[in-house]
C-alpha cells in the first residue's frame, strides 16, 4: 500500500498543471479510491488528491479524497497542493 501511496502522490506532483488546464472534468477512479480508503478510514491520511495521467499530461482520473481541515471538515481540494 506504500507504493501505491507514494505512486499516487508522485503522479499528483506531476499532473498539476494539467488538471488545472484540462477541459473537462475527468472522473474519479474507483481503484484508488479503494486504495486509499483504509488510510482514510484509519486515519493515517486526512486527505488524499490522486491524479492519473499519461506521459503527454493529460489527466484521466482525478480523486479528491478527505479533508484539507479535519476539525473544520473542509474538503480537500486541488488548491490544497502546494
Amino acid at each position: 500500500m506504500k507504493m501505491t501511496l507514494l505512486y499516487v502522490l508522485s503522479l499528483v506532483a506531476l499532473a498539476v498543471h494539467s488538471a488545472v488546464a484540462a477541459e473537462s472534468e475527468p472522473p474519479a477512479s474507483s481503484e484508488v479510491t479503494a486504495a486509499m480508503q483504509p488510510y482514510l478510514d484509519s486515519y493515517k491520511l486526512a486527505g488524499v488528491i490522486g491524479l492519473i495521467a499519461d506521459k503527454s499530461g493529460k489527466v484521466h482520473y482525478k480523486n479528491l479524497l478527505g479533508y484539507a481541515d479535519v476539525d473544520a471538515k473542509k474538503p480537500i481540494s486541488e488548491d490544497n497542493v502546494s
